[in-house]
Formats: structure tokens, sequence, C-alpha cells
């Protein structure tokens, strides 16, 4: 015996008594509705729930089709990808579908994936307003690939940036006959053995501390850093050669354990002779 009530929640049996439930299928949603407008629209939500399915990702992106079979055909191969999915739906790019991308916690997850929809320009500017970028094309692997090709040109540009910010490993050799200054600063010519050389970088011999890098030359220019192989003239305020820096000294730097943590988590940018010091100064 069933009653009739207003409304049930969590965890209630419940017969649902309509018309045209000949076709109805166990297991499928139920979209409630006023306004006779919204079926179609509900109708496809439902066809999508059944046909494309998905594990929903939070910080997954936001793909958008034309039909339900494209849209199955998108999920496929972004999960082939290993590409996760917030949201996928069928028609033009929404203002919901704007707010919902602007909960998108991870900055490479942060678009649109569109196919075979019209995109206009003020589309376009709209979603950038809210921190989004969309990729378009009436050609599926076409929008992934220039997806997958945008993260990786952003995720190069963020870990450029970030090294740029940090000490690099080093290890220089003072080259002999090259002194040309002796204290306050002392400038004298050094090889760079392994790693990157740069301004501010903290040298050591041995356990001692010499002092912070002020300044590098080649060829009487300032540069903004030196390379394993090139020879360049440094100045370091600290320093006094003939008391605590001599010819044909190994010059390291002096890396904290922050510094070497925080170039571990950019470990793949950095080159061979630099991992290798890494290494090699962590270990001492």
């Amino acid at each position: 015996k069933f009653i009739n009530v207003d409304e049930v929640r969590a965890a209630v049996g419940v017969k649902v008594v309509a018309q045209n439930l000949e076709n109805a299928i166990a297991g499928m949603p139920i979209r409630a509705t006023k306004d006779e407008k919204e079926i179609p629209k509900l109708i496809e939500e439902v066809r999508i729930e059944k046909y494309v399915e998905f594990e929903r990702d939070p910080n997954g992106v936001i793909i958008k089709a034309d039909t339900v079979g494209s849209l199955e055909a998108m999920v496929k191969l972004l999960k082939k990808a290993g590409i996760p999915i917030r949201k996928a739906d069928i028609g033009s790019i929404t203002r919901e579908d704007l707010v919902e991308g602007e909960l998108i916690q991870d900055k490479y997850r942060k678009v649109i994936l569109a196919f075979n929809i019209k995109v206009d320009e003020q589309t376009i500017n709209e979603a950038k307003n809210f921190g989004l970028k969309v990729f378009s094309s009436n050609v599926i692997y076409r929008i992934i690939e220039e997806y997958k090709q945008w993260m990786e040109e952003e995720r190069r540009k963020d870990i450029e940036a970030k090294l740029a910010t940090l000490p690099r490993p080093v290890k220089l050799k003072v080259i002999p006959g090259a002194i040309f200054r002796s204290s306050k600063p002392a400038i004298f010519g050094v090889d760079v053995l392994e790693g990157t050389l740069k301004p501010g970088v903290t040298l050591k011999k041995g356990n001692k501390i010499i002092g912070s890098v002020k300044e590098i030359q080649s060829e009487g220019r300032t540069i903004h850093q030196a390379i394993k192989g090139e020879r360049v003239a440094i100045s370091i305020e600290e320093a006094i050669v003939g008391r605590n820096v001599f010819e044909n000294d190994i010059l390291v730097s002096d890396l904290s354990k922050e510094d070497v943590e925080r170039l571990k988590e950019v470990f793949d940018y950095l080159r061979e002779d630099e991992k290798s010091l890494l290494v090699e100064i962590s270990e001492s």
C-alpha cells in the first residue's frame, strides 16, 4: 500500500505514477520541471548520463559537443590521454559553464574543450574573464593536441619562472694568473666546471663560506649567468685573494636544505651537469 506524499527524503522507496512509463529504465535519473520548454534540455541531460559515462573530477576540464555521440568520443579520447573531466555537456558554451569552470583549482585544467559548436570572440573573451581558455575545432584530435601543447608550454613557462628565482648548483675553478683585484671586492677569473653561475649565489671552499657573487662579466660585459664550459670573471665583496681564495681553488655553491628541496621539484628541467652536481651537494 502506498501513501500520497508531497516530498520524500533519502532513503525511502517510492512509486512514481505518470504517463508513458512503459519504456522507463530502472536506475535512470529523474528530472522535474514546471516549464514545458525545458523538457528537451532535460531529456538531453538524461541521455548524456545514460550514454556518456565518465568519472567526474572537480579539477577536470569542461567539454562541450554538438551531439551525444561526439561527446562520448571526446570522453573516450580524454580518458585515454589521462585528462580528467569535470563536466561533459551538449550545446553552446553557457554562463553556467563559465561559472563552473571558474571553480577549477588546477590552472592547467581551467579550459573548455568545444567540439563542432560555434564559439565566437565574445564567448572567448568572456571565458577569459573567468580565467578560462577555450579550445574549439571540428576535429576532435586537433582540440586535444592543441590543449596538450598549450599545457606543456604553460608548464615550461612556469618552470622557467621558478628556476629564475632559485639559486643553482655550480662548481668553479679559480683560473691561475687571472686575479684582477685582491679585495673589496675581490675580482678574479673562473672556469665553470659544472652547473649554472648566477649573481647572488653564495660560494664556499670545502666547508668555509667565501662570500656571495656580486657580478659576473664576460669580455668586459656584465652577464646574468654562466654555464658549464664558460670562462668568466666574478666579483665577491667578502673574498680576499691570498687569504681565503687562491689560484686553482674549487668553489661550490652553498645551497640550503630549502634550496635543494625546491630544486628537486624542478629536477627534470635541470641540465644533466646540474642534476649530478645537485645530488653531490645534497649528499655532502
